[in-house]
């Protein structure tokens, strides 16, 4: 049917009121608009019908208004077929309806010339309220023609030619082009839009009079036009006559246009400025495709179509409580217990708001400071009318109920019983909760009565500012007196009037008053109470009011270190680092002492960087200094086993502690001679070289014993013929490669060398490249066996760096280098600033660890070597071929510049034989010196190896099976795989993680998953559960009491860590000895762990081979 045409209605009931049927057409009109399209054919006559039904009791009914009222237009809907708009009607309802039918309605037609009036002066975003898609103006491309309709306009639809209608003679403002105006359909013409261009806007106001066919050759001239498409332009305004007031045509009579069918020129357009200040922004539409615009049902909707989750996904909201704080006066008794500062911005009363004052405590909020009700952890209570109390998060222990083990902060630290008001007076409730409860009470908040007398200064407590813990003011211990001490309690009001005088100034306990600074780190723990400790505890499981922690203070050293009571650290230390200490090893057993928590290294003096004596002295000299040893009163230190930049100033030892003492005499006697060490001269330099190397060496410069500086042991023979060799080399002007065996004392023969050269020909300094964990060794030998050379380690972060360059090498900031050997790492060597810094000093001689570093010559290491002048090298290396002959190359290379290592690699390539072979060892051997253990030490007697193969344990056979089923097609693969075939990246890289699985599967199951282990607190079943997991630890089992009866000591080896952690473990079970040695450079080819196992109650440990049986992973 056509709902779009003047058709005759049909009505099958008795009544004959037209205006009841004209209400049935609109209601079925605006309810189908979007359901039958509009036809073609306007020739066909559509009968409607209309069923009324019979209602007996029309009384029971009323008769809602406003159905057959348009309000207003909202704008035009995008529809292929018609013009329609977007129409809110008088009750409320938006509905898409014709033109036609939009006349027909009340107020229809002002309603539509309003809409027309309003576009056609200022086009922009029509609002769609009823999700249909609009039309609006858009920039459209540039054609000179526009094409004619597809069909035939019938311009007798519409009965429109009432003179009073201001509809009939639609014009457009002076100056306002048609091309500007919002492309609708006027009410007059009645042009239908073509299918091809729906989604464009077009106004029809071609000049018209009051006949119909003239009206009809004007519009159809006009849509001959060719016409030039440009953007849509703003109206401009007119000093003189504002067009959106008064609209030109308005009086009912069409002004002729001048100059015939021409058209208009368009006016200019206003400044940029004029538009933005005098024009609201426009906000562009989206155009919508008629695929996926809203194509939703207007008719009524009954109850089975509404959803559940439709009605369940808007919650009514709730209003929040009005909360209303008594004003307390400054001299009232209650407010003067309190702290008179926000305890949230830390602001006064008069800053912000008044001052909310917790009825528990001494701690005080800003009412904006409590934040929303429903989301804040305090409680407030209304206890009358226009009185509300705060009981604080912390009187209310909120964390004690997140997490039991945590402190509850409304119970005093000294007697541990809760105060009166850490209860709530209410229970905490949802918004939702309050406002039915506030129904429920007529609208307002129910008053909560309680026997507990408010605003009462006895059951305030003291809260500490800092640590937030709560004394009753009669426990307060006095000031000086340590808060983890035992006091006597008293009942006696004066006497805690008295505790809040004194605590009242700062509102801080006497812990956070007296603490050294801010934590660092924690060190240890240990319960408060040592005989009730159940053993098999850890930190994590013991609640935080039942053990002490141990406190590492910042820029503190180790022996400020002090036990600070559980709540107190919760407090004042970060979620994060308490939970790092729990994961830690050092929270699974509490250490009761200090001495036994804190590593005797931690108290060593290594390095002074700088002193203070307690007195003047006229004259400085190295004797006179040096005699000043006792006059120091403190020293900026660096201790042993810790970096730069924990060094800190500290008191001097005593000289009763004989180890510590005598630590600090060699750090002392190196700074001072820090202070007179100079670089030599380069003209006395070359003149004392040239003097030594005019000599004849073998009987004038070889050394037949030692030299005096080496005062730190006996080097052995061939350790001494490792010395003239280099000495020799020096002599020589060679660059030398010491590559003798691992173990043999390469690093003792450089340190020798350098001892002969500074002691004989004033000859340094010297770079010694290593790597960055083996800096500190390498000082720590050279202090070792030459105390007399002064040594810099220069590696590490930068603040380490600075430290070093500043107190160390230029000390006061002179020019003059003050050490005779720097120790530097690879990473500080590639710094730029390093480069720049070590090329300024003229260095005597290079020492390079772990030579196969250089074996790549484009590594940054290699480049920023070769850059920097050094008249001696020296190569370390134990292993100087690993992977391919090119290496050895660019060894040689690096040693002696005339080598070039691609030309050596291109003359060596391929098999070599028994000529070339001799040829090469010819070239190399005046570079090299290689010894093996076998050669120097055969007085050894042979190592006897013995495997003793053991099955595996039913878990580790369960284990290697699922390790091994994880990936059964690369183990297939490699078993079928024909010949010539390599495996691939991969492949390779999987074999090889499943390879490493299957190792620490054989050395113990826990090595691969701690998971696996069943814990339990019965340190006998946990042992046993250790054993029997692993076949090598039931052989150990077997095999070490007999060692031990024997008197025989263990080195056992691994290259796994964790496998150490195990075997460790496994022997305090059995109740061994341990001691445990780390490899130096966990960079280095050595980078596993060595753990010396002693089994006798006094043990030696040797550093060069071991002293017994050796079990091997």
């Amino acid at each position: 049917m056509d709902n779009h045409s003047d058709v005759p209605c049909q009505q099958s009931s008795e009544d004959e009121d037209p205006s009841m049927g004209a209400n049935i057409l609109s209601q079925f009109t605006a309810s189908n608009a979007n359901r039958y399209p509009a036809s073609d054919h306007k020739d066909k006559e559509h009968v409607l019908q209309i069923i009324a039904p019979k209602i007996d009791n029309e009384e029971d009914y009323e008769f809602l208004p406003g159905h057959l009222e348009v309000e207003e237009i909202l704008g035009q809907v995008n529809d292929p077929y018609e013009v329609k708009y977007s129409t809110r009607l008088a009750n409320g309802d938006t509905v898409n309806i014709s033109t036609e039918y939009i006349c027909k309605l009340q107020n229809g037609r002002n309603a539509l010339s309003q809409f027309n009036q309003l576009n056609t002066l200022k086009p922009s975003t029509l609002s769609n309220s009823s999700g249909q898609d609009m039309i609006v103006p858009r920039k459209r491309p540039r054609r000179t023609l526009l094409r004619k309709p597809s069909y035939d306009v019938n311009s007798t639809t519409f009965d429109l030619s009432s003179d009073d209608d201001p509809l009939a003679k639609p014009t457009r403002p002076r100056g306002i082009s048609r091309r500007r105006l919002v492309r609708t359909k006027s009410v007059d013409t009645s042009t239908a839009v073509s299918k091809r261009r729906s989604s464009r806007l077009v106004q029809s106001t071609a000049p018209q009079n009051s006949e119909s066919s003239a009206s009809e050759s004007s519009e159809s001239s006009i849509d001959e036009w060719p016409r030039r498409r440009r953007g849509v332009r703003q109206p401009k305004r007119s000093s003189k006559r504002n067009s959106y007031d008064e609209p030109r045509g308005s009086s009912g009579e069409e002004q002729p246009r001048k100059n015939g069918g021409h058209r208009p020129r368009r006016p200019r357009r206003p400044p940029k400025q004029h538009r933005l200040k005098n024009s609201k922004p426009i906000q562009l539409g989206v155009r919508s495709s008629q695929r996926i615009r809203s194509t939703k049902s207007m008719a009524e909707r009954l109850e089975d179509d509404i959803s559940e989750a439709e009605d369940n996904s808007a919650g009514v909201k709730y209003s929040a409580t009005k909360e209303f704080f008594t004003k307390l006066s400054k001299d009232d008794p209650f407010r003067a217990r309190h702290r008179q500062i926000c305890n949230s911005c830390c602001s006064a009363d008069y800053d912000k708001d008044n001052l909310v004052f917790c009825q528990g405590c001494t701690t005080s909020y800003h009412q904006k400071c409590l934040g929303p009700r429903n989301q804040r952890e305090h409680i407030v209570t209304k206890v009358g009318e226009g009185d509300f109390v705060l009981q604080c998060r912390r009187c209310l222990g909120i964390s004690n109920i997140k997490d039991p083990l945590s402190p509850h902060q409304g119970a005093c630290t000294q007697c541990h019983q809760l105060g009166l008001l850490s209860k709530p007076l209410r229970s905490r409730m949802t918004a939702r909760e309050e406002q039915l409860l506030r129904e429920e009470n007529d609208g307002s908040d129910p008053i909560v009565h309680t026997d507990i007398s408010l605003y009462n200064v006895d059951y305030i407590m003291f809260r500490c500012a800092s640590c937030e813990r709560s004394w009753h003011m009669n426990h307060l211990p006095p000031r000086g007196q340590s808060s983890s001490r035992g006091i006597e309690e008293s009942d006696n009001a004066d006497h805690g009037e008295q505790r809040f005088r004194e605590y009242s100034r700062q509102f801080t306990c006497e812990d956070c008053a007296n603490m050294p600074g801010e934590i660092e780190t924690l060190v240890a723990w240990r319960p408060v109470d040592f005989d009730s400790f159940i053993p098999g505890y850890t930190s994590e499981m013991m609640e935080e009011k039942a053990k002490e922690y141990l406190i590492k203070w910042r820029k503190k050293s180790y022996f400020q270190t002090s036990w600070m009571p559980g709540p107190w650290v919760w407090a004042m230390t970060a979620a994060t680092t308490r939970k790092a200490f729990n994961k830690s090893s050092k929270s699974l057993k509490p250490i009761m002492l200090k001495e036994d928590a804190i590593p005797e290294e931690f108290l060593r003096v290594d390095i002074i960087f700088d002193l203070e004596y307690s007195n003047v002295v006229s004259n400085s000299t190295i004797e006179i200094d040096m005699a000043r040893i006792k006059e120091v009163s403190k020293i900026y230190v660096k201790y042993k086993g810790l970096p730069y930049e924990d060094a800190v100033w500290e008191t001097i030892p005593s000289p009763k502690e004989t180890e510590r003492w005598h630590d600090y005499q060699m750090a002392y006697a190196d700074w001072v001679a820090g202070k007179y060490v100079h670089v030599p001269k380069s003209h006395i330099l070359n003149k004392n070289l040239a003097t030594a190397r005019s000599k004849d060496f073998a009987t004038q410069l070889v050394k037949q014993s030692q030299p005096t500086f080496l005062t730190g042991g006996q080097i052995m023979d061939y350790q001494k013929e490792g010395l003239n060799w280099l000495y020799y080399m020096w002599f020589k002007g060679q660059n030398a490669i010491l590559a003798d065996e691992m173990g043999l004392g390469k690093t003792v023969q450089v340190i020798a060398l350098f001892a002969t050269l500074v002691q004989d020909h004033k000859c340094w300094p010297f770079l010694v490249v290593v790597p960055n964990s083996t800096c500190p060794n390498w000082r720590r030998e050279i202090k070792t066996w030459a105390p007399r050379l002064r040594v810099v380690t220069y590696y590490g972060s930068s603040a380490a760096r600075k430290l070093a360059h500043d107190y160390e090498m230029f000390p006061d900031g002179t020019l003059d280098l003050r050490c005779h050997i720097v120790v530097t790492s690879y990473d500080a060597m590639i710094d730029d600033k390093v480069k720049r810094l070590f090329s300024k000093i003229p260095w005597a001689g290079l020492v390079v660890d772990e030579g196969q570093r250089l074996k790549n010559d484009k590594n940054q290491l290699y480049e920023a070597l070769t850059r920097i002048n050094f008249p001696f090298k020296v190569l370390l290396t134990g292993t100087p071929l690993q992977n391919n002959i090119r290496e050895l190359f660019n060894i040689i290379q690096f040693c002696d510049s005339s080598k070039n290592a691609e030309a050596l690699e291109q003359q060596y390539e391929g098999d070599l034989t028994k000529e070339t072979l001799t040829e090469l060892h010819d070239m190399i051997r005046p570079y090299f010196l290689r010894r093996t253990k076998a050669q120097v030490l055969s007085f050894l007697p042979p190592m006897a190896q013995i495997i003793l193969p053991v099955t595996m344990s039913v878990v580790q056979k369960k284990l290697y099976k699922s390790i091994l089923a994880k990936n059964p097609q690369l183990i297939q693969s490699i078993f079928k795989r024909t010949p010539g075939r390599t495996l691939k990246r991969t492949e390779r890289h999987n074999l090889n993680n499943i390879l490493m699985q299957l190792r620490k599967c054989l050395c113990h199951p826990f090595v691969y998953s701690k998971a696996i282990e069943e814990r339990t607190v019965n340190a006998v079943l946990s042992h046993r559960n250790l054993v029997e997991a692993s076949s090598k630890l039931q052989l150990l089992e077997m095999l070490l009491p007999k060692l031990q009866e024997r008197g025989h000591r263990v080195l056992i080896f691994s290259q796994f860590l964790d496998n150490l952690d195990v075997v460790e473990d496994f022997l305090d079970g059995l109740g061994f000895y341990t001691a445990a040695l780390m490899a130096p450079c966990p960079h280095s080819k050595s980078r596993s762990k060595l753990m010396i196992l002693t089994l006798l109650t006094h043990h030696t440990l040797h550093s060069c081979c071991p002293l017994g049986p050796a079990v091997l992973e």
